[in-house]
C-alpha cells in the first residue's frame, strides 16, 4: 500500500505530551460508505449508482483542550461508489474506487467530564486524489478532479484512550473533470482509534 510509511510516521508523532501541554494526539482507522450524488455525465443514460465501502486511517493533532479546539489532520483514504449500467446499453456494474489523501482543518467545542471526552467539530477538507482503481467503466486518476474541496461534520467521544469518531464528509468540487451532471462524493465514516 502507498501509505505504508503513513502509520509509522504518526505512531513516532504521537509519543505521550507533557501534562501541561495544550494539545492531543488523536489516530483513527475505519471504514467509511461513499457516494456520488449524480452519476457522470460521461456513462449512457439510465445509469444508476450506489453506495460502496471502503476505508481510511490517519489522524489529526488538537491544539486547546479546554472549551475550543483547532485540529488539523492527515487521512489517507479509499472511496468507492458502484455505477450500474446493466439496464443500458453499456451492461457493465462495477465500481469505482479513488484512493487520495484527505487534509481536513477542524475547529469545535471540546465537553470534557471525568472519564468521557466528547468534541463535536465542523472541518473545510482538501482532497488529493492518487490513484483510480482498475475498473470495466475504464474511468482512470486523468479523468478526476485531482484536488477536491469540501466539508465535514464530525462528533466524537473519548474513554480514557480509547476514541470512536463518527464524521460526514462532503465534496464541493465534482468527482470527474468536464462533468455537466455535477457529480459530488459525499462520506460516512466510522474511526476506532487511540487518543493521546
Amino acid at each position: 500500500m502507498k501509505a505504508r510509511w503513513f502509520a509509522p510516521v504518526l505512531l513516532l508523532a504521537a509519543a505521550p505530551a507533557p501534562a501541561h501541554a495544550q494539545f492531543a494526539i488523536d489516530l483513527l482507522v475505519g471504514p467509511n460508505w461513499s457516494s456520488i450524488s449524480n452519476v457522470p455525465s460521461q456513462v449512457p443514460p439510465g445509469t444508476t449508482s450506489s453506495s460502496d465501502v471502503g476505508y481510511f486511517l490517519g489522524g489529526r493533532v488538537r491544539f486547546g483542550k479546554s472549551l475550543f479546539y483547532v485540529a488539523p489532520g492527515l487521512y489517507y483514504q479509499y472511496q468507492s461508489f458502484i455505477l450500474n449500467g446493466s439496464s443500458t446499453a453499456a451492461n457493465i456494474n462495477d465500481n469505482i474506487g479513488l484512493s487520495s489523501f484527505q487534509i481536513p482543518l477542524e475547529v469545535g467545542v471540546n465537553l470534557n467530564a471525568k472519564i468521557v471526552a466528547v468534541q463535536l467539530g465542523v472541518a473545510g477538507t482538501m482532497t488529493l486524489n492518487t490513484s483510480v482503481n482498475n475498473n470495466d467503466w475504464d474511468a482512470t486518476k486523468d479523468d478526476t478532479n485531482n484536488t477536491r474541496w469540501g466539508w465535514m461534520l464530525t462528533g466524537s467521544a473519548r474513554i480514557l484512550i480509547l476514541d470512536v469518531n463518527l464524521a460526514w464528509q462532503q465534496d464541493f468540487t465534482n468527482t470527474f473533470k468536464n462533468d455537466s451532471n455535477g457529480g459530488k462524493l459525499g462520506q460516512f465514516r466510522v474511526g476506532i482509534g487511540i487518543g493521546f
